[in-house]
């Protein structure tokens, strides 16, 4: 059979990519590019509270200081507990004598969030009803 030349090239490809899709995605990403680097950027300022405008409280306060590390003691008021077992119940007492009395939790800074997760549950089972946060570095 005899083909002729130019009805092949009317109906194939003849091999060459389709570069429009390509264009088109590079002409809007270009666009895009364009319309955010001229974009104004929204700053919005906030006037943070300054740490010596807190003022201590004026009730006698009780404070707790979770251990360290795993397997420390924890300490209620100079009183040490092996865990948090034994601790339960001298903190439901001592909140109980005072509700207005604030807990103290003091905690080492290198300290596991997980031990100041622990003392905010102890608390909250104990009826605390005023709970502040002390983080120091006790290891200096």
């Amino acid at each position: 059979m005899i083909r002729d030349a130019s009805s092949d090239m009317v109906g194939e490809d003849n091999g060459q990519p389709n570069l429009t899709p390509l264009i088109d995605v590079v002409f809007m990403l270009i666009v895009f590019l364009l319309l955010t680097a001229n974009a104004a950027q929204f700053v919005v300022t906030v006037d943070l509270p300054q740490a010596s405008s807190a003022v201590p409280s004026e009730n006698t306060s009780l404070v707790l200081q979770p251990p360290m590390e795993e397997g420390g003691r924890w300490v209620l008021d100079g009183q040490a507990f092996e865990n948090t077992q034994a601790l339960r119940p001298a903190l439901r007492k001592a909140v109980a004598e005072d509700l207005e009395r604030v807990l103290v939790i003091a905690i080492d800074a290198s300290a596991s969030s997980q031990h100041l997760i622990d003392a905010m549950d102890v608390a909250t089972e104990a009826g605390a009803k005023a709970v502040e946060i002390s983080a120091e570095n006790r290891s200096e």
